[in-house]
């Protein structure tokens, strides 16, 4: 049982919808803005959690601005766009006791995944927005490999292609191999990874990962490294431009 929680809820964009619609059925949505008004003017009394679920590049202020206010945050992946500010609000969040939890929405799948000497990612859909593939796509198997292994370094990168709505890349870690295949100009959805599908599950992961966060069922440590590692690989992958 979920004791009675005060949210506030910044975006409302498609994804926002999603999480409003969970939310209202777990506690009170105090309010709710989209990105263009002022967060700022909020009432942060008695505020359990504010929910930041905006464009990539407003996750850091918006993020930094309710931790200095010591609310608790629940932001849509990832928490920044590079390791170094995502450090900084995790230092500042221990500083003021307060949680911070990046959506990993795909774990919440309890899909088991076994990380082999050569492993293939492959995920496929249309899709009219062919931008950002790292942190819209990228960025979930990261975490999910992350979870399974310990990868300490990368030390060969290869780009296949990089065409829009296509990039094709490999690299090596800890002497095994990792070929990443994303596609948004294909019809027929996949998302694969070492043959596991990611498209059948019978739960509803977003719930189950909400639910668990407001409990406090989860492990907001490992969640906060992983979201950390994910982004100091994926600083050291951007320099390739891509």
């Amino acid at each position: 049982m979920i004791n009675k929680k005060k949210f506030l809820i910044i975006g409302r964009g498609k994804w926002g919808k999603k999480v409003i619609n969970i939310l209202n059925d777990l506690g009170e949505i105090i309010e709710i803005i989209d990105s263009k008004t002022s967060y700022k003017k909020l009432s942060k009394k008695n505020i359990d959690w504010a929910f930041v679920l905006t464009n990539n590049s407003s996750h850091y202020k918006i993020t930094k601005y309710f931790i200095e206010n010591k609310i608790n945050v629940f932001c849509e992946k990832p928490l920044c766009l590079n390791f170094k500010k995502a450090k900084k609000l995790l230092d500042l969040s221990k500083k003021n006791k307060t949680k911070i939890y990046v959506s990993d929405i795909e774990n919440f799948k309890n899909k088991k995944i076994k990380i082999l000497n050569i492993n293939n990612i492959i995920r496929q859909k249309l899709d009219i927005d062919k931008k950002n593939i790292i942190f819209r796509l990228f960025y979930h198997d990261l975490y999910l490999i992350l979870n399974n292994f310990s990868i300490k370094n990368i030390n060969f990168l290869k780009i296949q292609d990089s065409l829009k709505g296509k990039l094709i890349f490999s690299f090596k870690a800890n002497n095994k191999d990792f070929n990443f295949s994303y596609n948004l100009n294909k019809k027929f959805k996949i998302h694969k990874i070492n043959k596991i599908s990611f498209l059948n599950f019978n739960n509803d992961p977003l719930k189950k990962m909400i639910m668990n966060v407001l409990l406090q069922k989860v492990n907001f440590i490992r969640n906060n490294n992983i979201a950390l590692q994910t982004l100091k690989i994926i600083d050291k992958i951007k320099k390739n431009k891509f």
